[in-house]
């Protein structure tokens, strides 16, 4: 277990790991365990900058794919292998994502 820290706010102390805790998730499909690890909010945000049209519209399929790109740990596939496997493999390992990060946690 990480060490924790403590900060005093306006008279109260809020204790803080010194490292984050990031949820990970493991999911077979067609035999494969593919492993993914919750994305920080700069992560998010990166791939919500790159999803933003110049009308400032999101592109929320190129959103999700983007987070399943940065948060597939194993096995590493780049965009473009991803992009390769099959349709129902894709929408499979998204809604994976999708849960993940978007989901209450009382889902």
């Amino acid at each position: 277990m990480a060490p924790r820290r403590s900060t005093a706010t306006a008279g109260n102390v809020i204790t803080m790991p010194e490292q984050p805790v990031f949820e990970e998730r493991d999911t077979e499909v067609r035999g494969t365990v593919y492993r993914f690890r919750e994305l920080s909010a700069v992560q998010y945000d990166e791939c919500l900058k790159m999803a933003t049209k110049a009308d400032e519209d999101i592109d929320m399929v190129l959103l999700l794919r983007l987070m399943l790109v940065k948060s597939l740990v194993e096995p590493k596939l780049s965009a473009v292998q991803i992009s390769e496997l099959p349709y129902k493999v894709t929408r499979q390992l998204s809604t994976v994502v999708n849960r993940m990060h978007f989901a209450d946690d009382d889902e």
